[in-house]
């Protein structure tokens, strides 16, 4: 004699066997796409991430050059020179001189 386990387990196995493979097949198909949709975003955000620090490198290189000739500019600005003759043109000396500042002077015979 069956008992209710047994009735259940037969129904169940009736029912949900044949189906069996097409529900693991869509759940395989459903994780695949989900796993992919993942990495396609993952591999977005990585390309985005690229191409900012890449651009971010370039611009500060740019600015590193900028930041030099402007270093440039003002330590010439910065310069006084100033050249010593006698009456025939000849040079007798030359001073540089630092603005604002006689610390750096110096003279050049």
């Amino acid at each position: 004699m069956m008992d209710r386990s047994d009735k259940h387990f037969r129904f169940l196995t009736r029912v949900l066997a044949p189906n069996a493979l097409l529900y693991t097949e869509r759940t395989k198909s459903l994780s695949d796409t989900l796993s992919n949709d993942q990495m396609r975003n993952k591999i977005a955000r990585l390309e985005a991430k690229y191409e900012y620090e890449k651009k971010e490198l370039v611009l500060r290189g740019e600015q590193a050059k900028k930041d030099v000739l402007n270093r440039n500019i003002v330590r010439n600005k910065e310069l006084e020179i100033t050249f010593d003759a006698d009456p025939s043109g000849k040079v007798k000396g030359v001073t540089i001189l630092q603005m604002g500042t006689t610390k750096y002077a110096k003279k050049i015979k």
